[in-house]
Parts: structure tokens; C-alpha cells; sequence
């Protein structure tokens, strides 16, 4: 990743946190092998306020961020953004719910459909229980309607 972006993107992420009100240190957490940027907001006071309902204000700041720095340089920019470590705690809180739905469709041997999540947190709860041999998941419906089901049972095989 050109280091003209990660700049640039971690300059902007303190403009808007600052016309937010919101006094944050922001810096460049990690650059991952696809380039992916990871940017750590931490503040002592306004992390509340940064992250939003159900991480809400901090999803739609990558978005945000996702969209000056695409415009800016003309080409796509892979930009995660956290607060105080809310991803790993959200990833830690998907997983353990998605462990006690998964316990229960192997009890009850009936689907269970998740609520509302994005794209990425479907996908952490698949690839955490895709080794379980009693259950499997799969996800149904289009665009916000889409939700993940764990049910009972191996996953069919497509021929």
C-alpha cells in the first residue's frame, strides 16, 4: 500500500473525528497481505460516541473513509476501521452466541436463523463452525433481508 494513502486516510479519519467533536488518536494499526488497512481509533472519553449502536457510526466512518480515499486516488482502498478493539470483541460476542445456537440445533435438530449481521460477520460465524460435523450453515435472502442459518446436519453436497 502506497504510503501517500495510509497518510492520507488516517488524516482524514481525524478531520471528520474532529468536526465529530470527538478527540481520538488515530494511527495505521496494520497493512495485511491484500493490502488491507487497519486504522485503531482510540479516545478515553468518546469511544461510546466513535463506535454508535451496535458499531453503527464506526461502520459507516469506513464507509465514509472507504469512499474520500476511492475518490481521492482514484482506486479502491481496503480500509478496516476499529475502536478500542470493538471488531475483536464483536468477533469474540458473534462466536460465542453462534456456539450456543449451534448447541441447540444439534439438540433440538431444527434451524435456527440469525438476526441482522454484515456480510464479514456471516462469514466469521461460517468459517467458525464449518468444522462441526452435526451442523452446517448457509446463508438466505438478498441484501438486508440476508440472514445465516445454522441447521441440523451435515451440509448437502452439490453434485
Amino acid at each position: 500500500m502506497d504510503e501517500n494513502i495510509t497518510e492520507s486516510v488516517v488524516k482524514t479519519v481525524r478531520e471528520i473525528l474532529k468536526k465529530m467533536q470527538c478527540e481520538a488518536d488515530v494511527k495505521v494499526k496494520e497493512i495485511d497481505e491484500e493490502e488491507n488497512v487497519f486504522i485503531d481509533i482510540s479516545s478515553k472519553e468518546e469511544i461510546g460516541r466513535i463506535i454508535g449502536k451496535e458499531g453503527a457510526t464506526l461502520k459507516a466512518l469506513e464507509l465514509l473513509i472507504r469512499a474520500i480515499a476511492g475518490k481521492q486516488f482514484s482506486q479502491s482502498v481496503k480500509i478496516v476501521l476499529d475502536a478500542d478493539n470493538y471488531l475483536l470483541k464483536r468477533e469474540e460476542s458473534l462466536k460465542s452466541n453462534a456456539l450456543d445456537v449451534a448447541e441447540k440445533v444439534e439438540k433440538r435438530g431444527i434451524p435456527i436463523e440469525l438476526g441482522e449481521m454484515t456480510p464479514r460477520e456471516r462469514r466469521i460465524i461460517h468459517m467458525f463452525l464449518e468444522g462441526r460435523k452435526k451442523i452446517h450453515t448457509y446463508s438466505r435472502g438478498e441484501g438486508k433481508e440476508r440472514r445465516l442459518v445454522i441447521a441440523p446436519g451435515p451440509a448437502p453436497q452439490n453434485d
